[in-house]
Formats: C-alpha cells, sequence, structure tokens
C-alpha cells in the first residue's frame, strides 16, 4: 500500500466501511493502479466494487484493446466489469465543442447514472498528483483565481481521488512491484491537446530549470488555495444570504446596494453563487464583471450563458431565465377554506376569527376586510390589465402607476399577488399593502380575515 494514498483516504474521510465502489478503469498506470489499491483494501473497510470502462472509439484497435484489457483484469480479479461506448468525435462534432470537453461531460454523465443505477456509494477516479499539477499549470497559463489554482478536487459529492496525493514514479514504482502490467495511450504520447504538452513540455523543462520537486509545490500550493477558498466561501455565503432578496425556482434577486458595499472580490463570488444555482460551467469573470456593471442603475440587462439573463432595477439585481414570464392564476376561497397557492409560495385561508393557528405554517401576513361587504368568497389571483384599486387619501390608481411609483421590480408585480372581487382588487400582497378602502376593516369590527401561509 503507498502509504500517500491511505493517508488521502483518511483525511478526505472518502470511504467508509461498507460502500459499494465503482472504479473509472481505463487500462492505464493509474486506474490500473488505483484498482490494485482497492482490492488491498476491499476486506478492510468491507467494500464491493465494480470497474467501469468507457471506450471513446478514438483510436481504432487500441481503443479496442484496452477495453478487453480492462474486462480481463477485472474478470481475473473477480471484480463485475461495465463497459461503455460511445463516439466521442462524432459527439463533439454535435455538440460543437472540442473532443477532450464533449468526451469528458459524457464520462461524468456516464459515471452519475452507473452509480444512480446501483444505487453506488462512490466513484473512485485515478487522477494523480501529476494530473493536478498539470491541471494547475493549465489554469494559471489561461488566467484562474484562487479557486482554480485548489485544482482537482479531492472529494466531490460522490467522487473520491485517492490518488490525488500520490505521484506518477510512485504508481509506476508500486506497478512494477507486484508485476502488474498496464496500457498506454499513445494519444497521451503526442501534442495534439494542450494537457499533453504540460505534461510532456512545460512542466520537464520547469522541473530541469527548478529542480525535481515542482509536482510536489504544485501539489502544495493546490492545498494552500483549498484552505484559504474554503474560508472565502464561507464568508460568501454570509453575504449571500446578507444580500438576498428573494429567491425562486427560476430566480434569484440580490439587494443592488448591499452588493456594491461589498469588497469587489467578495461580490463577485456572490454574484457567482446566484449563478451557481443553474450550474453553468461556461460562467467566466467577464460574464460577471457583466452583472457588476450593471449595479448602480436601473433598468438595464445583459444576456448570460444557459439562457439567462441579469438585470437590475429599482435596487434589486435579479438573476432569472430570460423570457420567463409569469403564468396567470386564480383561485377562489370560500369563507373556512384553505388552500395552497404554489404561484405565490403560500397557501391562503378565509376565516370569521383573527386567532387561530396552523399545524406546520407560520402566518407570515393578513388582512381584515368588511364582512358585509365582502361576503364569504374572495379571489387571490395574478394581475390583470386595467386593474386599479381605491386607496385612502389617494383615491383611485392604475396598479401599474401603483406599482412604479412604488419603485417594484416588474416581476415582483406578478409575484405580489392580489386578492380581489370582480374587477375590485381588495389588497395588493406586496411589502406595502395597500388595500382598497371601501373594503378594509379594522379588526374589533364584523369582519372576514384573509391569511396568508409559509410551509415551515
Amino acid at each position: 500500500m503507498i502509504p500517500s494514498v491511505l493517508a488521502a483516504i483518511q483525511k478526505h474521510e472518502m470511504l467508509s466501511k461498507g460502500d459499494y465502489v465503482l472504479l473509472g478503469l481505463s487500462g492505464g498506470a493509474d486506474s490500473v493502479c488505483l484498482f490494485h489499491l482497492l482490492l488491498e483494501l476491499r476486506e478492510e473497510y468491507k467494500l464491493r466494487l465494480k470497474t467501469i470502462h468507457i471506450n471513446h472509439k478514438m483510436r481504432g484497435e487500441e481503443s479496442e484493446s484496452d477495453m478487453h484489457f480492462c474486462k480481463e483484469l477485472s474478470e481475473r480479479h473477480g471484480v463485475e466489469a461495465a463497459i461503455f461506448e460511445f463516439d466521442a468525435k462524432a459527439l463533439a462534432r454535435r455538440q460543437k465543442l472540442t473532443v477532450e470537453e464533449a468526451a469528458r461531460n459524457y464520462r461524468y454523465k456516464i459515471f452519475s447514472e452507473a452509480a444512480a443505477s446501483v444505487n453506488a456509494d462512490k466513484v473512485a477516479l485515478a487522477h494523480s498528483m501529476n494530473d493536478n499539477a498539470e491541471t494547475l499549470v493549465l489554469r494559471i497559463c489561461r488566467g484562474t483565481g484562487i479557486k482554480g489554482l485548489c485544482g482537482i478536487p479531492p472529494v466531490r459529492d460522490q467522487i473520491i481521488r485517492p490518488l490525488i496525493c500520490t505521484s506518477r514514479p510512485a504508481i509506476e514504482a508500486y506497478l512494477k512491484e507486484l508485476g502488474e502490467t498496464f496500457r498506454t495511450d499513445s494519444s497521451n504520447l503526442t501534442d495534439d491537446y494542450a494537457r499533453n504538452r504540460a505534461r510532456r513540455h512545460v512542466i520537464p523543462a520547469m522541473e530541469d530549470a527548478l529542480g525535481p520537486g515542482v509536482v510536489k509545490s504544485l501539489a502544495r500550493t493546490c492545498e494552500l488555495a483549498m484552505e484559504e477558498n474554503s474560508y472565502l466561501e464561507e464568508e460568501a455565503q454570509a453575504a449571500y444570504k446578507k444580500c438576498l432578496a428573494g429567491e425562486w425556482e427560476n430566480e434569484t434577486t440580490l439587494d443592488a446596494q448591499a452588493l456594491m458595499d461589498l469588497h469587489p472580490a467578495m461580490s463577485s463570488r456572490v454574484i457567482r453563487m446566484a449563478l451557481s444555482r443553474w450550474s453553468l460551467r461556461d460562467v467566466s469573470r467577464e460574464h460577471v464583471q457583466m452583472v457588476k456593471s450593471l449595479l448602480g442603475g436601473t433598468g438595464k440587462s445583459v444576456s448570460l450563458p444557459g439562457g439567462l439573463e441579469g438585470r437590475v432595477d429599482y435596487g434589486k439585481l435579479t438573476i432569472s431565465q430570460s423570457r420567463l414570464e409569469t403564468a396567470s392564476f386564480s383561485r377562489e376561497l370560500s369563507l373556512g377554506s384553505f388552500a395552497p397557492v404554489p404561484e405565490l409560495g403560500l397557501s391562503f385561508s378565509l376565516e370569521d376569527t383573527m386567532g387561530g393557528a396552523r399545524d406546520g405554517f407560520s402566518l407570515v401576513r393578513w388582512k381584515a376586510f368588511s364582512k358585509k361587504k365582502v361576503g364569504g368568497k374572495i379571489q387571490i389571483r395574478s394581475r390583470l390589465s386595467g386593474d386599479k384599486i381605491r386607496m385612502q387619501g389617494v383615491g383611485t390608481v392604475k396598479l401599474k402607476d401603483y406599482f412604479i411609483n412604488a419603485k417594484v421590480d416588474r416581476r415582483d408585480r406578478d409575484r405580489a399577488g392580489l386578492a380581489a372581487i370582480g374587477g375590485d382588487v381588495l389588497w395588493i400582497m406586496d411589502s406595502k399593502g395597500a388595500a382598497h378602502q371601501d373594503y378594509e376593516a379594522a379588526v374589533g369590527e364584523e369582519a372576514v380575515y384573509l391569511k396568508a401561509w409559509r410551509k415551515r
């Protein structure tokens, strides 16, 4: 057993007793090494193992030979093997991506689906310390922040990388000691890909100029960056909560002034957190800067990857799906009834007493109306064209004018919801809570009470 592997497993809590582990087995030195190490740990951790080999069909007979090698290796040690095949080059053409990116995305899709299909606990991948060094060099050359300096994460969700602190020479020495063979991918011996050039030329040149400890030094850089990034992420989470003005399924709203009050580095992280809800991989620093350029204005918007839109209105920054429209809705409440209104994320009741509670729900707002004028029914609905409300000391105003004067974001206007009877708007359920002067009643009068509830 290579000591660095066991240390990484224990430090990052990669394995638990009884885990069902899927191993990505390519046939290369790294994955064959990891296969044997997991066999060594199988009894101690009571592991169930299964290998997954993915044939990208990029190297003809060589790819076929790799596939048979992995299947035979697994069967020789009594481990079930699953084989997946796809044409990476054809997929890249269809998706208009590089072959590397298309293949990587599809591999992770296969790992995720395979794990779900057998209810596996972990997916073990054989990225080594050298892979991490190559990743770091590439990111530095392209431009990166602290998060990019973290390199390849040792653990991410179900994925574990037990070799991440182990060098390639140590891996090859272990296999030599075992007398185990492995496959060599001929495409790794070319300069066709940036990673190959980093592995074959850049890192060796760095070692020639600076000494043989470059790979380990880069690994330490990743560890330090992970430590600092973890702290900054905690701070950013706290800042995000302070800036958060609203969060719905397809939309996140942040307080623009609160964002501007943050240090620029922290506001960038908060914006990235808002965007991360949509799991976007192609959000760059330029996109974050585009969003930040909106702050301080109003009525401006920018287009973002994944069909998203960033927009500032009345001091609120909103990240949402572009051209998102709020569907119209209407629910009728009778006296004594209780009904959910999913469009508002609330449930409503119409009652003849002010007191009372509901198990599992919190009362978030209420309004009393004249029982004589309302009767026993009220509608909860979305806005309609031409809606008006008659307010004490103001008179009759169009809802559109009311929202503009109150500086309510145009999408929040639909989300506020209305209480109405026919064409009369009784109550605008926004933060100001304007009510119709002819229907509103004081507590203690003969009244009915419209109550809005949120599930705990």
